[in-house]
């Protein structure tokens, strides 16, 4: 082959290959990529956070007890079989009632102080003092609602803590000042007997 024609059949393969690159490529690239559902369903924990009884406090060994609808409840203060426990432990009242803490006399001596969580407070709304006779009583009447912690102070470390949780409110008196508004209305009737007599002397002048 002379270089005339190799020139020639090499410029026609160029044309074809230039052509091919031109022409098919109609590549249908779906690309269709169904990139995960990710329903991601996660059941993320019930959390059922204690069913029934104060949150503050766990009390002890599920010592709980309902006593709404009573003016007077009554607690045993160094109660089990060492002395250590209030009974029962956690208690829930109407606001208004009256808490009695009554000493057994076992477990030495105890005392009735309110508490955040374990922790004594410094300035208690309520507070007993440390006693171990047998008989002895301390009541407080809680009139605000909400959940308040108490403890032994002598005896914290083996779990001798309770709480007393306060449903509603206390009543507030209903003030019957209005009605005394009504009594005064009494001046103006008075004026009007006035005109109905001023009346019955001008016709009897007439």
């Amino acid at each position: 082959m002379d270089r005339r024609n190799f020139v020639k059949m090499a410029g026609v393969a160029a044309a074809a290959g230039a052509t091919g690159c031109v022409g098919g490529g109609n590549g249908n690239g779906d690309g269709n990529g169904d990139g995960g559902n990710g329903d991601g369903n996660g059941d993320g924990g019930n959390g059922d956070g204690g069913n029934g009884g104060p949150a503050s406090t766990e009390g002890q060994d599920g010592n709980y007890a309902d006593m709404t609808g009573q003016d007077e409840v009554t607690i045993d203060t160094g109660a089990g079989q060492q002395g250590f426990k209030f009974d029962p432990a956690d208690v829930t009242i109407d606001a208004g009632t009256t808490v009695r803490w009554v000493w057994t006399g076992e477990g030495g001596q105890h005392n009735v102080v309110e508490a955040d969580g374990e922790e004594p407070l410094d300035d208690p709304s309520f507070e007993s003092e440390l006693i171990a006779e047998e008989g002895h009583e301390y009541s407080y009447t809680f009139e605000e609602s909400g959940t308040f912690d108490y403890v032994c102070s002598v005896h914290i470390n083996q779990g001798m803590i309770g709480s007393v949780q306060v449903e509603g409110n206390g009543g507030g008196g209903n003030g019957d000042g209005g009605m005394e508004g009504n009594e005064t209305d009494g001046g103006m009737n008075g004026g009007m007997e006035g005109n109905e007599t001023d009346g019955s002397d001008g016709n009897e002048s007439m």
